[in-house]
C-alpha cells in the first residue's frame, strides 16, 4: 500500500468521465484522516473509485465495497487516481470500525462485517452471503481486534519489511 490510514468519510461526490467513448461514473470519497498508520499521507485524501450513481444512472462494480458518509475504517491505500478501486486488493484494503451496541467497544471487521480476530485472517479469503452470515454468527463483536492492536501490528510488520529492505 503507498499508505495506511485510520478515517472517516465525511462526503461523497459522483461525476462521470468519458473514457474510449463511454460514459462512466466515478465516486470522490472524502476522508477526515484520523491516524497516519504507515507511509506518506497526503495533506487532503480524496479516493476516486469507480462506479457510484449520478443523475438516474447507476454503475457498480461486483465485489467492490461501497462507502458512506459517517463510515469509519482502516484503509490501505493503493494507487488512488491510477486504478479503479484505490485499496490493496480491493476488499482487503478495507477494515471497517464498528461498535458493539452492548458494550460501546470498538473493534475492527473484515470488509465483509466479520470481526477480525487476528492479522493472520487478513490473508484468508472473503467469504460472502451465506458464509459471512455464519462467521459472523460464530465470532461476535467481542472477538474482534482493537483498531489501535490492528494499527499496532501494522506498524510492526511494516517496520519488519522495511528492516529486511534495509539489509539487501
Amino acid at each position: 500500500a503507498d499508505f495506511v490510514v485510520r478515517a472517516r468519510v465525511t462526503h461523497l461526490a459522483y461525476e462521470t468521465r468519458q473514457r474510449d467513448g463511454r460514459e462512466l461514473i466515478f465516486t470522490r470519497v472524502t476522508l477526515d484522516v484520523r491516524e497516519v498508520i504507515a507511509g506518506d499521507v497526503p495533506e487532503q485524501v480524496v479516493l476516486t473509485l469507480l462506479g457510484g450513481r449520478h443523475g438516474e444512472r447507476e454503475m457498480r462494480v461486483a465485489g467492490v465495497p461501497e462507502f458512506r458518509v459517517g463510515d469509519e475504517d482502516i484503509l490501505f491505500v493503493a494507487g488512488n487516481g491510477r486504478d479503479f478501486y484505490p485499496l490493496y486488493a480491493v476488499m482487503y484494503g478495507r477494515y471497517p470500525v464498528k461498535r458493539d451496541k452492548r458494550t460501546g467497544r470498538e473493534y475492527v471487521t473484515r470488509s465483509n462485517g466479520v470481526p477480525l480476530g487476528d492479522v493472520a485472517e487478513v490473508a484468508l479469503p472473503m467469504g460472502e452471503g451465506p458464509a459471512a452470515t455464519l462467521q459472523r454468527r460464530l465470532r461476535p463483536a467481542g472477538d474482534g481486534m482493537l483498531p489501535a492492536e490492528f494499527a499496532a501490528r501494522i506498524r510492526q510488520d511494516r517496520d519488519m519489511v522495511q528492516g529486511a529492505k534495509d539489509v539487501h
